[in-house]
């Protein structure tokens, strides 16, 4: 296969020309549509492959970018990396992409990423607060160390820049929602009470029961449920076994909801008649998912926080690629807007 030099020398013009008909920079760098379609022509007849080696040790970076995200099964994740991978891909950098398993390995993966020398890293931190502050934020931090842009979760009180969802203000929509339909008792219910966006969520909660002279029940909120086996299940199971049982309920992500469908399905409690159901993210595939289609469970779709995942993926790689360019900026806090979505 011919290198970009062989190619350029056959068509009499530089290397350079050939490298902005391949980056598609032609037009800024004011080559003509007819050289840049010959010269397009000739790439594709000559099989082109950059050498990306070689251009890593001229520019002395990897060209790779590493992700390391606590969960890469649901739609929200996928969404985000999607999002990610638009933005990176179309500056030529390769992604990998990591599963921490709720942050079971994100300290491997973290010192992974520095060891392959990654260009730019972004991740949701899941469980390794004190380890990433004292990694990226220490007195003498490493020099090595590269730009770091935090997804969907932060730490709060440290210096690294993040791109989340407004937790906290789509948390009190969906609360207040359910206040003005004449709901009182209104449980809570998650996963992540060691997560800074799931504090900020549980923070738009008691704001929206404040507004309403109402506070938190501690009878009827539970913010620390392990994901394993069918401990959601049994959560439910103690909230509605109550003598003072709920008749609204905020999830904090309908995404790991499934076990709670199922209890109420198994129970008969009707949504809305019976109880008031929200949280953040769509339900309606674990909802089709998980119980019969032929049964008619919810009397109207269920009302939920939409979160723009994509977009938050995509300002992620885009503020990497700003700090890539210049690492002295101050960090930037930058939370998403969020939709109540049937309301």
């Amino acid at each position: 296969m011919k290198n970009m030099v062989q190619i350029a020398k056959e068509l009499n013009v530089s290397a350079a020309t050939v490298s902005y008909v391949y980056n598609n920079k032609w037009r800024e760098k004011r080559i003509s549509e007819s050289l840049a379609d010959k010269i397009s022509e000739k790439l594709k007849q000559e099989n082109f492959r950059p050498n990306f080696l070689g251009k890593q040790l001229r520019l002395g970076k990897t060209m790779t970018i590493g992700v390391v995200m606590p969960d890469l099964n649901t739609l929200h994740s996928l969404e985000l990396l999607n999002g990610m991978e638009m933005v990176l891909a179309e500056h030529n950098y390769f992604t990998l992409f990591c599963n921490s398993k709720y942050g079971e390995n994100e300290k491997v993966l973290f010192d992974m990423m520095l060891n392959r020398n990654v260009d730019g890293i972004i991740m949701m931190p899941h469980d390794s607060e004190k380890y990433l502050k004292q990694k990226v934020c220490g007195k003498v931090p490493s020099q090595e160390s590269p730009p770091l842009v935090f997804i969907d979760n932060y730490i709060p009180g440290a210096s690294i820049d993040f791109v989340v969802s407004d937790n906290k203000k789509g948390a009190f929509n969906a609360v207040t929602l359910c206040l003005k339909k004449g709901r009182r008792k209104i449980a809570y219910i998650g996963t992540g009470s060691n997560l800074a966006a799931c504090n900020d969520r549980f923070e738009g909660y008691s704001e929206a029961l404040k507004r309403a002279g109402l506070k938190p029940d501690k009878n009827l909120v539970y913010r620390n449920i392990i994901l394993h086996e069918n401990n959601i299940r049994i959560t439910m199971e103690h909230i509605f076994n109550k003598e003072q049982k709920p008749d609204a309920l905020f999830v904090e992500s309908f995404l790991y909801f499934a076990e709670g469908f199922k209890f109420l399905y198994d129970n008969n409690i009707t949504v809305p008649q019976k109880l008031e159901l929200i949280g953040f993210d769509d339900p309606d595939y674990i909802v089709k998912k998980m119980l019969p289609g032929e049964k008619l469970f919810f009397r109207k779709p269920l009302p939920y926080i939409s979160q723009d995942a994509q977009f938050i993926g995509k300002t992620a790689a885009m503020r990497l690629l700003e700090l890539m360019r210049d690492k002295k900026q101050k960090a930037l806090c930058i939370f998403a807007e969020t939709e109540t979505v049937n309301g």
